[in-house]
């Protein structure tokens, strides 16, 4: 899939020679890694008696992250918000800086923001304006989990009607069609060095309807 940042300001096909747009717009294919465990099972025969086998101990449940869906959504929309600051402010200087989005964004979000930077760093592209958002719809809450789980999904309304693209020579790469709104399903994980705030893990443009009305 290619970068949401980029897809989501629409460049002008026309303004962009061929070879260039394929660089911009190419698709990095995400690489799932599943770690596979091989249980031996060893048969003992004889005069021997099977010893009996203990019930596993009972685990404590994990404590929920937040007290509530409403104290979830709210540090989302925080950390959403924070994504969506680094990102113009690494687009709006042409790409320079990538490493900052690190505290914004983790996983595949992460991946695909790179991508849109160094994108843009080769284009020689850089964007004007910033990105808002409304509407935040809770798609699903998990209270408690590791620190790889999806804590809480929304869907959400990414308005870039203020954002534009710009060439190396000040002249505006975006499409006159490009909608203003953008729906997006984004997903959010535990913050590596803060336990109780949301990192941005997955965001993806969504068709559904009814989110950006």
């Amino acid at each position: 899939m290619a970068s949401n940042l980029s897809r989501g300001l629409w460049i002008d096909l026309a303004r962009v020679a061929s070879g260039a747009y394929r660089r911009l717009m190419r698709k990095y294919p995400r690489v799932s890694v599943l770690a596979l465990a091989a249980l031996a099972v060893v048969a003992l025969s004889g005069c021997f008696a099977a010893a009996p086998v203990e019930p596993p101990a009972p685990t404590a449940s994990a404590a929920p992250v937040f007290a509530s869906e409403e104290e979830a959504l709210a540090a989302a929309t925080e950390a959403y918000a924070a994504y969506l600051a680094v990102s113009d402010q690494v687009l709006g200087e042409g790409g320079a800086g990538p490493e900052r989005v690190n505290e914004v964004a983790s996983g595949v979000a992460r991946d695909e923001a790179l991508s849109s930077f160094e994108s843009f760093s080769v284009q020689k592209f850089r964007s004007t304006g910033n990105t808002t958002f409304h509407q935040l719809i809770v798609q699903g809450y998990l209270p408690a989990g590791d620190a790889d789980a999806e804590i809480i999904t929304i869907y959400v309304c990414v308005d870039i009607s203020a954002v534009d693209v710009l060439d190396d020579t000040g002249r505006s790469v975006v499409a006159p069609t490009r909608p203003d709104f953008q729906a997006y399903e984004v997903a959010f994980g535990i913050h590596p060095q803060n336990e109780i705030a949301l990192i941005v893990s997955r965001a993806e443009a969504w068709a559904g309807s009814g989110v950006c009305t």
